[in-house]
């Protein structure tokens, strides 16, 4: 994907985006229009929404670490990322090269704890 600061990254990511969330484009550009770029940058809007589109599949949810600490006020410190349903674990199409086996299964442990 090109530069998600740049019109050609945003339109991609808006075009995977509405794979999930078919009305992506309208409430970006709804937002877009009602908030002035040096107030809200356009990346950022496009964060969001992969945030609640994300925070919207509970099933794709995991984390790291497997014991997870807890903070003073008994907030959880992990790490919670989308493992889309459909990609076998180990197969990450977005980064360069495929993390280590032992982060793999540590995936693989909490992915089947949370979809379960």
């Amino acid at each position: 994907m090109g530069n998600k600061k740049k019109a050609t990254g945003q339109a991609e990511r808006l075009a995977v985006l509405g794979r999930y969330l078919p009305q992506a484009e309208a409430i970006y550009r709804e937002i877009r229009a009602q908030w002035p770029k040096r107030d809200l940058a356009s990346d950022d809007i496009l964060d969001a929404l992969v945030g609640a589109v994300t925070a919207s599949r509970p099933e794709w949810l995991a984390s790291l670490p497997d014991a997870v600490e807890v903070d003073e006020l008994g907030l959880p410190m992990e790490i919670v990322y989308a493992v889309p349903n459909g990609w076998a674990m180990g197969e990450y199409p977005f980064l360069p090269v495929a993390p280590s086996a032992s982060v793999c299964q540590a995936q693989k442990r909490r992915h089947l704890t949370v979809s379960a």
